[in-house]
């Protein structure tokens, strides 16, 4: 199964965000900081625009590199024991589930 793609008409938060939920981006590159690295090229690769649009996405693409990068609490799913990294402590909710925080 290929890599997603950004749409035409996709900004690219919205493209990063879709490609790192995404359940085969999450089976072939496990780490989150792998799998940004690998959105943001793809999120590239289908940029269309000017200069300052290019620029400003380059902005977007540091924002979510830092953020992930920086994510340090961890959350599991109840119910899949899927596990998600957030920066911030919160009560966070996937798949109408509420997520349990883990601690290590």
């Amino acid at each position: 199964m290929p890599l997603p793609t950004r749409n035409k008409d996709e900004d690219a938060k919205k493209f990063v965000s879709r490609c790192m939920s995404s359940d085969k981006m999450k089976q072939e590159y496990p780490d989150a900081n792998q799998r940004v690295a690998v959105c943001n090229s793809q999120s590239r690769a289908g940029a269309e625009g000017g200069v300052l649009q290019l620029t400003d996405e380059e902005a977007i693409y540091a924002k979510i590199t830092r953020e992930v990068s920086e994510a340090g609490y961890k959350y599991k799913d109840p119910i899949t024991g899927e596990i998600y990294e957030f920066a911030r402590k919160g009560v966070y909710k996937k798949n109408g589930r509420v997520l349990i925080p883990v601690h290590e």
